[in-house]
């Protein structure tokens, strides 16, 4: 019985990994029909939206929200919350430790997805918002996954870099702040 359990978790896992190869090569290619649908999204609560989802799925990093203030954007929402599950995803794969989802607003709002594990080698950082471009210790994986999020990060008139720490990476995304006068 245990042994039936954990291949039927096994394979619901794996169903849905293919989904999401699907929905990246889906999303790939109609990202330019796409039409935006901007709104003022609540950064914490789509935090924990993802969380809530991601402790579904029994992930052995655990995720923590760090936002001090109230953080809003003017997104897509469904795209934005695509664009953070690619990222956690690749947390997933590379990180030893635990996954931080941060969010603060200064001259820009910045949300930092955290990772602590390997450094990315300078000379690939460039490359890998490339398409099709993985580098030397990427895992299983298309290299469609991170220029799609930057793609969802442009449409959303936003900026994506990586950042090399010396316990891990920090993926940033800055947008402009919200202007409420003229929303």
């Amino acid at each position: 019985k245990d042994l039936l359990n954990e291949a039927i978790e096994n394979l619901n896992l794996e169903v849905k990994n293919i989904e999401r190869i699907i929905n990246t090569l889906f999303l790939n290619s109609n990202l330019e029909k796409i039409t935006v649908k901007k709104e003022i999204t609540d950064v914490k609560q789509l935090f924990k939206k993802i969380k809530k989802d991601y402790e579904l799925l029994n992930i052995k990093n655990e995720m923590i929200i760090k936002v001090n203030n109230e953080v809003n954007i003017f997104v897509d929402k469904n795209l934005i919350s695509e664009a953070l599950r690619g990222l956690i995803d690749n947390c997933i794969k590379y990180s030893i430790g635990n996954i931080e989802l941060i969010a603060r607003e200064d001259e820009v709002v910045e949300i930092i997805v955290r990772n602590y594990g390997e450094r990315i080698p300078e000379e690939e950082k460039k490359n890998l918002f490339n398409r099709n471009f993985q580098g030397k210790n990427a895992k299983k994986g298309s290299g469609l996954g991170l220029p799609i999020i930057k793609d969802i990060i442009l449409l959303n008139d936003g900026k994506i870099y990586l950042e090399n720490r010396k316990d891990g990476v920090d993926v940033k995304i800055q947008f402009k702040k919200i202007n409420y006068e003229n929303e």
